[in-house]
């Protein structure tokens, strides 16, 4: 339904749109080289019919032929100049054709006893979407079945771009692959699909809408960057040396905005785990909408760069090129999918400026809905909470329990005599749903006591002798508002002055009116740039003065990631709250032709009566040749209501460079005292650190090069209220590009670092990464290695199961094995049909986790001898009909053993490992793809642990198998496969899950090549399974027909038939059974498939499919989905 509004908004939009102009008038510029030059094929109009020359000077009548009716012009002179010709079109249809029927229906080739025309009308792109330009297509199907409902299917990617009009342009991209589980769950709102934008634009305005990125950059208080759904506007009216720039929009927010800090573990490359604003651990980060700072420097994404992030999981992970110790400072700004309430946003403004004055304003208005909650359902209880507990968010606790009727897939409880809840899975018991909150060690009155594959079960043991209660934090709704007046002056050619003023009001509990006093405050900032001379010498002063209430707020953040750590202020806290805030700070900068430059900063900051700081700071750039000298140094000296003291801070560096190479040095020194006024007693977080280095490189670092490094990092703590020294770390790197041709690459990088504790264990910590590509011997054989290994955390996985409707799942139950009433993770398999896949599973957030090493290896070789068919010599071209193809993969996370780590990808039974990834596969080809002979031996060995939070499995696979394809007289085709394969699944949790099972397989098959559109297919297959632990056997005879008819003008048919007879011997539905029937049952099985393939029209595809299978003992099972596709 969205596609058709889309297509009849484009139209009213090309309709409206179009009537900007007098589009009858046409101008055009032509050179009169040509003999007679044609307008246009149709007549048109001679009143006010003009012709200028390239002067715009008005052309003599008598110096051409002007003939209307035919549309053509003739000048009398021969020699070539340029022209302007200026006309009236006649109105379309004064000059159309007109016939009794329409031309296209003519058959033009039709036989006396044929009719001489066709009814039947082609459509193509231009019907619909005139001259734009469009790629996609439109899919919408439904899926039904006698074992299942009925499910729609819905697919959307469309792109659009063109002229609406002369001045009116589109551009558009749509995609949608939502899978709904409901039947009416296709699309009903705009934030369903993966990504919408439509834009119309012409030169003074701007209309976006859908998935757009929400940014004001112009103003100091209101500088943020939002991903709404909704639209947005801005219109440029330009005139001259003035202009004004108008914008509004009008959306629902995607996310919330939140700052992290994280502590670096030392050696811990991560997982880092994100949380909400209120520690929510299930969050979804919006996509593309982090900024990482580590030490107040910006970090880049991607897996060649410094780190990748999981959106689902909110978990970040920092590469092995990018190396994690204690002393760095994390920061990440975030935005996150907040989905307690539905969210709007508005922002609008409006700019006027000249050459000398700039005056603006904007409004921001971002609130929650209240009375329109997503994934909080409030009971009036919990309103009352919220109500009674003001902005203080630990008052917004309220009991999670919640009466419910029986449901199989939750975890429910039911309420003892002592009014405490048991778990009870009693469908006549009176039930309730309860969401457990960890509140603390010793804090609360329940432990976990299992984990299932629906939820967790917890089991009260005591007041206070748990960790989790029966209790959920309440999210309160929230509103945040801005208004903000900039203005800005141009004093002279050297001066200029710009200030802003901005009030807010933030209410941060829409359901209670207590401290609502708290929600209003202004903002304050002025400017003054002032140049002093602008000889050889430079001179420019930056004057800053921001004055800010206590109770402001603004959308993202005031100031630079590192801001609180400057000033020793606590890196959780926003400044302004602890009291008004007076923040003065001037800049002098001195520059002589980037040769040198020298800032000399003075900054004072006060909030309230409880802090006060003032600082210094003098930084530096030489470039003397080839030597280049970076300082900056800067001290502080603050106090606030119980403690004063200092923080002094260098860091320099020094460059020489040589013809190539160079060397560098680091000097870094830091020292943070702070000291109670009343005690004398030292602040714990105190520190001192000092960090020398020194790098050689060698080569150009653009292309080969080689780079060695090495520092001393020395730290002091505060202990017995003594500063000592508690750290010291030495840190060796080789970062290098040895080889980088076209054939060839060589990339490495390693960085050890020994960090000694002196009251802690010492601990040594390995980062490397190597990447090697080659060709050889004339492309012959192709390479390529890929190795890293990286210190850091591995979490234990929990998952859950969700029931959907079949067929949108990929997971099945087999039912309750072990009879407690409790599906356990053993119970479920990956489903085998589309009707039996009725189950999802999820991934829980976990903040338990264990410090590993990693080791990762992706190994890859093809060898190809093609290139010697054809050869002279009788053995090159022999081995030409040769190839292989081989790769390795192996990943592994060993348990870190203090200052051992083991960093040996094949080393993979030792008992330390907790997750391993093995992936070996070769394969052997003769006459690959030509079905000569063509055979194909390969070999896998797969190997696969998970570490679940209640259970350790392994799984393997080794297999081998032969394949065999010759065509016999270009229309038959002979094949066999044959293969034998070992599956073996180890548990420590579920015995159900030790299974070893020997697989032996045949099949051979004969095709027929009817004609270059259809074959047809007879198949047998044999199979011999058993399982080595348990009593579970099976062999199995698989008769088959196909057909399969492919025509790219009128379709394609593919239908299938088998009968298969499985003589099983043991238990039904356990893990291992269910493997070896493949989901089908015992005895004779029956199965058939249809896919009908048709092109409708050059726009139109449709798609058939049904499929069936049925038992002996049961009946039939039908499946059947049609689907239609608009392609543009």
């Amino acid at each position: 339904m969205k596609v058709f509004k889309f297509i009849f908004f484009y139209f009213i939009c090309y309709s409206s749109f179009g009537q900007i102009v007098n589009k009858n008038r046409v101008t055009k510029n032509l050179n009169t080289s040509q003999d007679t030059i044609t307008l246009e094929n149709v007549a048109i109009s001679p009143i006010n019919f003009q012709v200028k020359d390239v002067n715009g000077n008005i052309i003599s009548a008598d110096q051409y032929y002007f003939n209307p009716q035919k549309g053509q012009l003739y000048f009398y002179s021969k020699t070539p100049q340029q022209i302007t010709v200026s006309y009236f079109n006649y109105p379309p249809f004064l000059t159309q054709t007109y016939s009794p029927f329409d031309k296209k229906i003519i058959i033009p080739k039709a036989t006396p006893s044929a009719n001489t025309y066709s009814l039947e009308k082609s459509y193509d792109k231009s019907d619909f979407f005139g001259d734009l330009n469009t790629y996609g297509n439109i899919t919408r199907g439904i899926t039904v079945g006698n074992n299942q409902g009925s499910v729609l299917n819905s697919g959307l990617d469309l792109q659009i771009t063109g002229n609406l009009s002369e001045n009116l342009k589109i551009r558009a991209s749509i995609k949608d692959s939502n899978l709904p589980i409901q039947e009416n769950g296709v699309s009903q709102s705009i934030n369903e699909f993966d990504r919408v934008f439509i834009e119309l634009f012409t030169d003074i305005w701007n209309i976006k809408a859908g998935d757009v990125d929400l940014s004001n950059k112009d103003s100091y208080f209101l500088n943020f960057t939002k991903k709404i759904n909704g639209a947005k506007v801005d219109v440029v009216l330009d005139d001259g040396d003035q202009k004004t720039f108008i914008t509004a929009s009008g959306a629902l927010v995607k996310g919330k905005f939140t700052t992290q800090n994280i502590s670096a573990i030392e050696g811990n490359q991560g997982t880092y785990k994100l949380f909400g604003i209120n520690g929510e651990q299930n969050i979804v980060v919006i996509s593309g909408s982090e900024t990482i700072y580590i030490n107040g420097i910006t970090l880049k994404r991607g897996e060649q760069h410094d780190y990748t992030i999981d959106y689902n999981t909110a978990e970040i992970t920092f590469t092995p090129t990018f190396p994690i110790n204690a002393s760095q400072r994390i920061i990440i700004d975030f935005q996150y999918s907040d989905r307690n309430y539905n969210r709007f946003v508005t922002h609008d403004g409006a700019t006027y400026q000249n050459e000398k004055f700039t005056i603006g304003t904007y409004f921001y208005n971002e609130n929650d809905v209240k009375s329109q909650p997503v994934q909080q359902n409030l009971s009036d209880e919990q309103k009352l909470v919220l109500q009674q507990a003001g902005n203080d968010p630990s008052q917004m606790i309220a009991n999670s329990a919640v009466e419910a009727s029986f449901d199989e897939n939750r975890i429910q409880y039911i309420k003892n005599n002592d009014g405490n809840f048991e778990f009870s899975n009693d469908e006549n018991a009176n039930l309730f749903n309860i969401q457990f909150s960890y509140v603390g060690n010793n804090n609360g009155d329940y432990i976990i006591n299992k984990t299932t594959a629906t939820g967790t079960i917890y089991e009260y043991v005591g007041t206070n002798l748990g960790d989790y209660s029966p209790v959920t934090l309440l999210i309160a709704p929230t509103k945040l508002q801005m208004a903000v007046v900039k203005a800005g002056y141009q004093v002279n050619d050297n001066s200029f002055i710009n200030s802003e003023v901005a009030y807010s009001n933030n209410d941060r509990n829409l359901f209670s009116t207590i401290d609502d006093n708290q929600n209003q405050g202004l903002a304050t900032t002025l400017t003054w740039q002032q140049q002093i001379s602008n000889g050889d010498w430079k001179i420019n002063n930056l004057f800053d003065l921001d004055f800010v209430q206590q109770q402001f707020n603004n959308v993202e953040g005031l100031y630079n990631a590192e801001f609180n750590r400057d000033w020793n202020i606590d890196v959780n806290l926003t400044p302004n709250f602890l009291g008004n805030q007076t923040y003065i700070r001037n800049a002098l900068v001195t520059e002589n032709n980037n040769q040198h430059k020298i800032t000399f900063n003075t900054d004072y900051l006060k909030l309230g009566d409880i802090f006060t700081g003032y600082k210094a700071g003098l930084n530096s750039y030489d470039h003397f040749g080839k030597v280049i000298l970076n300082t900056q140094t800067s001290y502080l000296k603050s106090n606030n209501n119980s403690e004063e003291g200092y923080f002094a801070r260098n860091f320099s560096t020094l460059k020489y460079q040589l013809k190539k190479a160079w060397i560098s040095g680091l000097f870094n020194f830091e020292d943070n005292q702070q000291e109670n006024i009343q005690t004398n007693t030292l602040n714990l977080n105190n520190q001192k650190l000092i960090k020398t280095g020194l790098v050689l490189g060698i080569g150009d670092s653009t292309k080969v090069y080689s780079k060695f490094g090495f520092d001393i990092t020395q730290i002091d703590s505060v202990r017995n209220n003594q500063s000592v020294k508690v750290q010291k770390a030495n840190n060796y790197s080789i970062e290098s590009q040895l080889i980088k041709t076209e054939k060839t690459s060589l990339k490495t990088f390693v960085n050890y670092r020994r960090v000694k504790h002196f009251y802690t264990d010492d601990l040594d910590v390995f980062n490397g990464r190597a990447q090697y590509t080659q060709q050889f011997f004339k492309n012959i054989l192709r390479w390529a290695t890929v190795y890293e290994t990286t210190s850091g955390s591995t979490p234990q996985q929990n998952f859950t199961y969700i029931e959907v409707e079949p067929g949108q799942g990929y997971y099945t139950y087999l039912g309750d094995l072990n009879n407690n009433e409790i599906k356990d993770f053993d119970e479920f398999e990956v489903a085998q049909f589309s009707d039996q896949a009725n189950y999802l599973r999820i991934v829980l957030p976990n903040i338990n986790r264990v410090a590993t090493q990693k080791a990762k290896l992706s190994q890859s070789v093809f060898i190809n001898f093609i290139q010697f068919k054809n050869n002279a010599s009788k053995w090159l071209n022999t081995l030409s009909h040769f190839s292989n193809q081989s790769s390795v993969l192996i990943n592994k996370d060993q348990l870190k053993d203090g200052k051992k780590f083991n960093i040996n990808p094949f080393d993979i039974k030792n008992d330390q490992i907790i997750g391993l990834q093995q992936n070996i596969r070769t394969s052997f080809f003769f006459n690959r793809g030509l079905q000569n002979y063509s055979t194909t031996y390969t070999f896998q060995n797969n190997k696969n642990t998970q570490n679940i939070s209640s259970d350790f499995q392994t799984s393997t696979q080794r297999m081998h198998e032969l394949n065999f394809q010759h065509n016999i007289l270009s229309s038959w085709i002979i094949a066999t496969t044959a293969n034998t394969a070992i599956n073996n699944n180890t548990s420590t949790g579920f015995s159900s899950r030790n299974f070893n099972i020997l697989s032996k397989e045949i099949n051979p098959s004969v095709s027929f090549l009817k004609d270059e559109f259809s074959n047809i297919e007879t198949k047998y297959t044999y199979r011999d399974e058993y399982n080595n632990l348990g009593l579970e056997s099976l062999k199995s005879h698989d008769f088959g027909l196909e057909y399969n008819y492919n025509n790219a003008n009128k379709g394609s048919i593919i239908a299938t038939v088998n009968i298969i007879e499985n003589n099983y011997n043991g238990p039904i539905n356990t893990p291992a059974s269910y493997r070896i029937l493949k989901g089908l049952q015992p005895n004779r099985n029956y199965t058939w498939s249809l896919i009908v393939q048709k092109k409708l029209t050059q726009l139109l595809d449709l798609s058939i499919s049904y499929n069936g299978r049925k038992n002996t003992a049961s009946n039939a099972i039908n499946t059947g989905s049609i689907q239609l596709r608009a392609n543009f």
